[in-house]
């Protein structure tokens, strides 16, 4: 097959053999010919031409399944023509061909008409199947998706950018308020952007003020990690006997509604925000439950792993109410992979909804500086966020997979240190009514686990210490648990270092001494190359959950306990041969 459209067909294996099933072929003129048995009878044409799909685009998400638009062609242009195809929730590929084929009669002859029209149906179908399998997030316009090697987020780190075709509200254009393209997210550093925003300072003090802001901040980075995480489907696991709850929605509420949605835009809404009316939830993809739209509500379904925000007319919503009952379905059918927010002036009392209230946050509505700054700080760190989950998901590119495992096995590592810490029947009695909450908080130490890789580790134990203090406060005495038992990993590096050097047989990579130059300070060496995986090692046989080596660089220089060489960027110097971390014992937690 030799032909101008050679280059844009699409399911070309496909069409091949359909045609050879029926003893047709394609020329290299690119006509179609019926293979006679008779080997000294000339073949007949049975097509001027042959036809091809070009495009299979995503156009529009609607009740009855998801609406594709398909381009076709023929090889000499006489045929340029498209139509729409839908697919529903079991994958089943429906469209009317009557249409299409009276716009490809013309090219076939009379005699072949019924046998070549019935192919190209079979092929018209196999092929959308096909793109849907080699594309899988063609139906979606945001969220997850993996390939052989890693995850990419589309419309953040991955789109179809050959989609001219696209669905009408440009989701690209509504991530994080347009700033997707901008050079703020393109071409800023993280540390320039603190170094801009003293440390994201707007946000972090909005965040820390709070528990309830906390809490409505950690329900998005959830959203973003779930999938990540567990994939969508139903949640399992053998430490949580009652996972009813695991697909929990969060509700905002507050007698001052206006406050509400000022929050909520600014610490959950991930699309466009109209501009200067933080108080406006726009309803672009946010939903009004009072004048809901079937097919803009089951629009939802082409969206993933963010949040999504549901209002009404009277500010109230109450477990009985329709639009919960319809979201909670259709998360559960595996139609809906959202995270709904509930804005209301009432909490709302259901095992799988936690309520955040704004009553207690102080925010001065009126600083639309103060808010933009939230807002952007918000927006720049959540890109950081999921830009980072790709890289370290990429196991070809990505070296050390400890920061993936780490976020990828949190869930279950935090019940077993639970279970250390706490009497194991507490902790199960804990889990079966504040499962959300602890899935929440896997959710932020994960987050606080990518902060210590950035100039923003100052933070992480601030975070943790606000979100379990305020959440020991809903629960009574009787009934708190000892939630994630500080770890402090220096000082197990030095009982590392300590045990390690005294054996003579280790000192090829790790030994003490005095440094040749200057005050001449003590210090321990330890191997650049081999020293962080064997600081692994003993974290692994000590039970204790591992850092990875960015994290781990980060704690020794932000604790001013490794020597750095006095110019250059290398962590390393060189000590008897080899390069080494050069280690300050003075810095030791206990001397």
């Amino acid at each position: 097959m030799s032909s101008s459209l050679e280059y844009n067909l699409k399911g070309e294996k496909i069409l091949v053999s359909l045609l050879n099933n029926d003893r047709f072929t394609i020329t290299k003129n690119g006509k179609i010919k019926k293979l006679t048995v008779d080997f000294n009878e000339k073949n007949p044409v049975a097509a001027d031409t042959y036809i091809g799909i070009t495009k299979v685009l995503y156009h529009e998400s609607t009740r009855t399944g998801k609406i594709l638009f398909i381009h076709y062609q023929s090889n000499d242009n006489r045929i340029d023509d498209d139509f729409y195809a839908t697919v529903n929730s079991a994958g089943t590929v429906r469209f009317d061909f009557t249409q299409i084929a009276e716009s490809i009669k013309p090219v076939l002859k009379e005699k072949y008409q019924t046998l070549l029209l019935k192919i190209y149906k079979s092929y018209f179908t196999q092929c959308i199947k096909e793109e849907l399998k080699r594309n899988p997030g063609m139906l979606y316009q945001c969220g997850w998706f993996s390939d052989e090697s890693s995850k990419a987020f589309k419309a953040v780190n991955y789109r179809n950018d050959d989609n001219f075709k696209t669905a009408p509200l440009k989701i690209e254009s509504l991530m994080f308020n347009g700033l997707l393209s901008t050079r703020l997210f393109t071409e800023t550093s993280m540390e320039e952007y603190c170094q801009r925003t003293d440390h994201m300072r707007s946000l972090f003090s909005l965040l820390l003020s709070d528990g309830n802001a906390l809490m409505m901040f950690t329900y998005c980075i959830h959203a973003i990690l779930w999938e990540y995480q567990h994939g969508y489907y139903k949640f399992e696991n053998d430490e949580i006997p009652n996972t009813e709850t695991a697909l929990f929605s969060l509700c905002i509420y507050g007698d001052d509604i206006a406050q509400v949605k000022v929050l909520a835009n600014l610490l959950v809404n991930v699309f466009d925000i109209p501009k200067g009316k933080w108080a406006s939830i726009s309803k672009s993809i946010h939903i009004s439950a009072s004048s809901i739209n079937e097919n803009h509500f089951f629009k939802l379904e082409s969206l993933k792993d963010v949040p999504v925000l549901v209002t009404c007319k009277n500010d109230c919503f109450y477990k009985s109410s329709s639009i919960i009952k319809k979201f909670h379905t259709q998360r559960e059918k595996g139609n809906f992979h959202v995270f709904p927010v509930y804005l209301s002036q009432k909490p709302i009392s259901a095992d799988e909804i936690v309520n955040c209230c704004t009553d207690t946050i102080t925010l001065d509505r009126k600083d639309s500086d103060k808010l933009y700054s939230i807002h952007n700080e918000l927006r720049y760190l959540l890109h950081h966020f999921i830009c980072y989950l790709t890289e370290i998901s990429n196991c070809k590119a990505y070296s050390d997979t400890t920061p993936y495992h780490y976020i990828k096995t949190r869930t279950g590592t935090l019940i077993e240190e639970l279970k250390k810490s706490n009497e194991e029947e507490n902790v199960d009695k804990w889990l079966d009514y504040r499962l959300p909450e602890f899935l929440m908080i896997a959710s932020l130490d994960c987050f606080c686990h990518y902060l210590e890789s950035t100039p923003l580790h100052e933070y992480c134990d601030k975070l943790v210490s606000v979100f379990i203090e305020y959440l020991n406060k809903k629960d009574n005495s009787n009934n708190s648990l000892e939630l994630l038992p500080e770890i402090d990993y220096l000082k197990l590096f030095f009982c590392f270092l300590q045990e390690t050097s005294r054996k003579e047989k280790n000192h090829g990579w790790v030994f003490n001494g005095n440094e040749p130059y200057g005050d001449k300070e003590e210090c321990y060496y330890l191997s650049a190359s081999d020293g962080y995986n064997k600081f692994i090692s003993y974290l692994k046989g000590q039970k204790i959950p591992v850092i990875s080596r960015q994290m781990f660089l980060t704690m020794l220089k932000s604790k001013n306990v490794l020597k750095m060489p006095k110019s250059g960027t290398s962590n390393s110097m060189k000590r008897k041969g080899i390069y080494v971390y050069v280690i300050k014992k003075q810095s030791c937690p206990e001397s």
